[in-house]
């Protein structure tokens, strides 16, 4: 029976030797793992199985004689199979007795090793592998928790990460690198639970280094179980994404904030609304536009106009309390929302404060600027509202407050939307106006001051609506420049006005008003030359109205365009003199023709010696810099004769002459006084 037993043994070679070393018999395991057959082995000497070099060194026999001596003999080392290969073999030698206990021979046990050990090489070198790796990883914290959260090992990553070395936190609690606010709310117990349920855990948030300083951490926590599934620990990675987070805040901030004044952006605000609206507090919508802006970044510059919205986004924000939202919804326009703002008197106390405060002067590059404000109040509640309805209705407050009287507010009224409407109107009218042929041209004769001969006439538009009478100039220009409308109708008073002036003495004239938006226009002279050579009017005769405003917003390009037009012959004329800020620069650096001194001059004169003097100084200054001069509204004989004696060249007004149709002429008539003139001339 036990020879059955042993020779039916796979895996190991059991087999007996002699006292001398001889093999005296031979198992399936002998021949598996040695190579050979009983037939083949038995007799032979077991030497057979060691190397010629360890043979050499007698190391069969002193393996016999230790197993002897000791009563037995183990050890691991390469033996030799029958086709001369090697394996690694575990092997016992015993000394075996009989029942008198003589003993007989030795039992010899040997196992293959070889795979074993050549799997248990892989593992330590992927362990080593996988050691070195993780040790050599200096970006990422990766280290290993106890089922309760004590640090078991560190690498190099998590020294670099948190400060420790890993003689200081192995066998320390995790919780440590928490925040103290976090350890209270128990978030460190709460990541080891979803890790320990789920299998994994991964958030963000702040973590804290040995030094104590802070740092935005990407955490995943890996539950490790055995085979069986039993809980071993855990795998920890962090890392440090601070930058990463810096970003993220910078792009969601410019996503949400106006770039130049760091106030919520137009979105952000009316999500704000939303949300408030969404609460249902009784809120408030105050709709800010700046009053004088609009001069102060044409004269001095944009730069100067952004550093003034900082200011006055820095003066907003200091009015706001925590949970008031202010932002800027484009241009000079902002708003502030007063979350749970119960009454009327809060509202009107804000929009107060508010606009007390942008009007305090402020200081630029050296220079004071004033400028106002003007403010929409519009309430959240009792009907449902939309962030679009509460701005809408600022909007038209704030409308009927700059009607009204610039810097100072209204609160926003049912039907305030019925003059919205008809400015609407007004303005689809205005679109159709040209198509139906409404627009014409009145011209207001230019007289010199001496003789009284008319040297020109100023073309004038006006609208003729079918619906709305005659509507003058100053109802209709503002909205026409609004909405874009000014180049296109621009382009029909200068063709009208040089087809009538083709009829007239190639003496006299025509004078024509320019908007911005013409002068911005990148192909305003190529339409100039093209209505000069279809009408045959002279480019001398034909003299270009040019406020200072509109040459002034772009000063680089408008230079360059009334340089074109005057390598042409065409006249230049600064209109309205006096009226912006940077006259006297315009008049060295531009290639002006003639200036007109703005009527507030004229109207003066006689009633102030300040406004005698200016004109002197103008006239004498446009004398010396061989500029033409015309005064506007002159409207009394006192006026004329002031004007005379300070030397100004040309008059115009009421007292020379009214707008009028085209004036008539034969081919043979005298130009001279017209009839008005003439008559207050006697």
């Amino acid at each position: 029976m036990y020879r059955l037993l042993v020779q039916s043994v796979t895996d190991y070679a059991i087999y007996l030797l002699s006292l001398d070393g001889f093999v005296l018999n031979w198992n399936a395991g002998a021949q598996r793992c040695e190579g050979y057959r009983a037939d083949e082995i038995i007799g032979q000497h077991f030497s057979i199985f060691y190397t010629e070099e360890e043979r050499a060194q007698d190391l069969p026999q002193q393996a016999l004689r230790t197993a002897l001596h000791t009563g037995g003999f183990e050890t691991e080392a390469w033996r030799v199979r029958q086709d001369g290969s090697r394996f690694l073999a575990h092997v016992v030698l015993q000394p075996v007795k009989d029942e008198a206990g003589t003993t007989f021979g030795f039992a010899k046990i040997v196992r293959d090793l070889t795979e074993q050990r050549e799997r248990e090489s892989r593992v330590a070198e992927q362990e080593r592998t996988f050691r070195l790796l993780v040790q050599g990883v200096t970006d990422y914290a990766i280290y290993m928790l106890s089922p309760g959260g004590i640090v078991s090992n560190w690498n190099a990553g998590a020294e670099r990460t948190k400060g420790y070395r890993a003689d200081e936190i192995v066998g320390q609690h995790f919780s440590r690198f928490y925040t103290p606010e976090d350890r209270l709310r128990g978030l460190p117990e709460q990541a080891l639970a979803t890790a320990m349920e789920s299998g994994r855990f991964e958030g963000e948030g702040w973590r804290l280094r040995k030094d104590g300083s802070s740092f935005w951490a990407h955490v995943v926590i890996d539950a490790i179980r055995d085979e069986q599934g039993a809980a071993l620990g855990f795998a920890k990675i962090t890392r440090d994404v601070t930058e990463r987070k810096k970003i993220e805040d910078q792009m969601s901030h410019l996503a949400h904030h106006d770039v130049l004044t760091t106030l919520l952006n137009r979105a952000a605000f009316r999500d704000a609304v939303q949300a408030a609206l969404r609460r249902d507090s009784c809120s408030v919508l105050i709709y800010l536009d700046l009053d004088r802006f609009k001069p102060v970044n044409d004269t001095l510059g944009h730069l100067a106009g952004d550093k003034v919205l900082q200011v006055v986004a820095e003066r907003i924000a200091a009015q706001l309390r925590k949970t008031d939202v202010g932002g800027r919804l484009g241009g000079d326009e902002f708003a502030i929302l007063l979350v749970d703002c119960e009454s009327d008197q809060d509202a009107a106390a804000a929009s107060e404060r508010l606009i007390r405060e942008i009007e305090r002067p402020i200081s630029i590059d050296g220079l004071t600027v004033t400028i106002g404000a003007s403010a929409g109040v519009a309430f959240a509640g009792g009907e449902p509202c939309t962030p679009e309805m509460l701005l809408h209705n600022a909007d038209l407050a704030l409308y009927a407050a700059k009607r009204e009287k610039r810097g100072t507010y209204r609160r926003y009224e049912p039907g305030m939307d019925i003059e919205i409407a008809q400015h609407k109107a007004l303005e689809s009218d205005l679109r159709a106006a040209l198509g139906r042929n409404e627009f014409s041209l009145h011209y207001q004769a230019v007289v010199h001051a001496s003789s009284n001969a008319v040297t020109g006439y100023e073309a004038l538009l006006r609208w003729n609506s079918p619906t709305r009478g005659q509507v003058l100039p100053a109802d209709f220009i503002p909205y026409a420049e609004q909405h874009g409308l000014m180049v296109e109708i621009g382009d029909w008073v200068l063709n009208a006005a040089c087809v009538e002036a083709s009829r007239w003495p190639d003496t006299l004239s025509i004078s024509i008003n320019v908007s911005h938006a013409q002068l911005r226009s990148p192909d305003f002279v190529r339409r100039i030359d093209e209505v000069l050579a279809r009408t045959g009017v002279s480019p001398g005769r034909l003299e270009l109205d040019i406020t200072e405003t509109a040459i002034i917003s772009d000063l680089a390009a408008a230079q360059a365009t009334l340089e074109e037009l005057r390598a042409r012959d065409i006249l230049i004329a600064v209109d309205d003199f006096g009226s912006a800020h940077s006259s006297l620069s315009l008049l060295r650096t531009l290639p002006i023709t003639r200036m007109k001194i703005d009527r507030s001059f004229v109207q003066e004169l006689g009633k102030t010696e300040q406004s005698l003097a200016i004109v002197r100084a103008l006239t004498g200054l446009c004398q010396s810099l061989g500029l033409a001069t015309t005064a506007e509204g002159v409207e009394t004989e006192e006026q004329r004769r002031l004007l005379r004696c300070a030397g100004c060249q040309d008059l115009q007004g009421y007292l020379v002459g009214r707008p009028a149709s085209p004036p008539a002429f034969s081919s043979t008539e005298a130009v001279g006084v017209p009839e008005e003139a003439a008559e207050s001339t006697g």
